[in-house]
């Protein structure tokens, strides 16, 4: 989720060293501890190289980006905290008279984005004051028992491992997509002049304190009782004859924009889990959690952009497809494409036509309607099969 963290631990730590050169010892030597610095997307010890690249880049486009804001020009002698909750609860005063057009607005925008058609998926969005059923959806902490089903051999074992490693970079891709698209006001300025003139520079402020406060530390002091949570999405998976529903919540709009896409991208990519709803459950238990989600803000903008460099030409109503096609490569397969993608390679350059191909067909094959639909009872029984190498 595009969420804003905010404590008062926090506060200290930036107005003693706002804009600081380097990213904090916490931070750093969380990298070895995150689920992205020890994967089989990155064996040999590369992955913490690719985790330092990332977020070296994103801190310092977040730190640009503050500085370029003419309104936080003296931010050093600036309580951060104190102007990022000020600006805040007068942007939430402005939106409190605009929610029903702010709402509906965020709808029409992802429909155009990704040219949903009608009555194929069903799409709630709701501004609130705050979020509402956080902890029935993704707990604090990963699942640490053990597999409670049953494991044919050690292969099978570590294709369930793979699976669990696959989950952790898509949702980061997820919540890139959702912070990167959410973050392109261009694509929505005109209406939101037409509601309010004064909410898009705002929403360049809080968006830019934002990115720069989420590298303040490493966990952002997320606990059980405190899950700092201004923003939630949860994708419902009904019977065959029902649509899917997301539905999005947000303190302010760039936070439930961001929500809606991520949500999306979840549907898009929920193609690629198992067929069993015990695996499916392991799974997401694993890699579905609120401490994980930090980390997937501070990475996943800066893998959404190199992922979206090889179609640049591709329309984004062909994005659906091509990441159906993503989520269902094998683990096995899914690392060694998306590494090369990553690492901007000759060979990732074929992968990625390679998908571009292959959803093509697929979106020639079916129809849209007829994926999105053809879901089971919940988001347990998934029944797409992953692709072998060979397949891809």
């Amino acid at each position: 989720m595009k969420t804003m963290y905010i404590s008062e631990s926090m506060a200290k730590q930036l107005r003693e060293s706002v804009l600081r050169d380097a990213l904090s010892a916490d931070i750093m030597t969380g990298i070895a501890k995150c689920p992205y610095g020890n994967t089989a997307m990155f064996m040999g010890g590369s992955g913490e190289r690719f985790m330092e690249r990332a977020l070296m880049t994103q801190y310092e486009d977040a730190k640009k980006t503050l500085k370029n804001i003419g309104s936080i020009d003296s931010v050093k002698a600036k309580d951060i905290d104190g102007a990022f909750q000020e600006l805040l609860l007068k942007c939430q005063k402005i939106e409190s008279l605009n929610r029903n057009a702010l709402e509906k607005l965020a709808s029409n925008y992802i429909i155009d984005l990704f040219s949903i058609p009608d009555e194929t998926v069903k799409i709630e969005t709701k501004l609130v004051d705050k979020i509402e059923g956080g902890d029935d959806i993704a707990p604090v902490e990963p699942f640490d028992g053990d597999v409670d089903f049953s494991i044919r051999d050690v292969a099978d074992l570590n294709g369930v491992d793979g699976q669990v490693a696959k989950r952790y970079f898509l949702n980061a891709l997820n919540m890139g997509a959702g912070m990167r698209m959410s973050e392109n006001i261009r694509g929505y300025i005109e209406d939101l002049y037409d509601i309010d003139s004064r909410l898009p520079q705002m929403y360049k402020e809080l968006i830019a304190l934002n990115n720069y406060m989420i590298f303040s530390s490493s966990d952002l002091g997320i606990t059980d009782k405190d899950r700092k949570q201004i923003g939630l999405v949860n994708v419902k998976y009904g019977p065959q004859d029902e649509l899917v529903t997301i539905s999005a919540q947000g303190v302010i709009f760039p936070v439930l924009l961001s929500e809606l896409i991520r949500g999306l991208m979840e549907l898009f990519s929920s193609h690629g889990l198992p067929k069993e709803r015990e695996r499916v459950n392991y799974i997401l238990k694993k890699a579905d959690y609120l401490k994980a989600e930090p980390w997937q803000m501070r990475i996943g903008p800066y893998m959404w952009n190199i992922f979206t460099e090889y179609f640049e030409d591709t329309d984004t109503s062909d994005m659906p497809y091509i990441y159906q096609v993503l989520s269902k490569l094998s683990p096995e397969t899914f690392f060694k494409v998306f590494s090369e993608m990553m690492a901007k390679t000759e060979k990732g350059k074929m992968y990625a036509e390679k998908l571009i191909n292959k959803a093509i067909n697929n979106k020639e094959q079916t129809s849209f309607t007829n994926k999105m639909t053809k879901r089971k009872d919940d988001k347990n029984i998934i029944t797409d099969n992953c692709m072998s190498p060979e397949e891809f």
